[in-house]
């Protein structure tokens, strides 16, 4: 009886550990994420400035959209990797 009541324990020890992992890394996440769009943003600026003067503005503009729509997929990947690990 003992023994089933501490291993009962432990089990919701352990979830409660990882409860408590997964909101630490969430609200990591989320005091990093505005940092790393603003350095997204910060690449794509420096990127199109180093693009060839000679190039026309529509490539300038497709570059920019290409880079702003990876800018943009940045908290999708982070969610889908914080639901993984929280399957595993």
């Amino acid at each position: 009886m003992m023994l089933t009541h501490n291993s009962k324990i432990a089990s919701e020890l352990r979830l409660l550990e990882s409860l408590l992992v997964y909101n630490l890394i969430k609200i990591h996440v989320r005091q990093w994420l505005p940092f790393c769009r603003l350095m997204a943003l910060f690449d794509v600026l420096t990127h199109a400035s180093e693009i060839d003067k000679s190039a026309d503005t529509a490539s300038i503009a497709r570059e920019a959209n290409i880079q702003k729509h990876q800018l943009h997929t940045v908290p999708m990947r982070l969610k889908w990797a914080s639901s993984a690990s929280r399957w595993e």
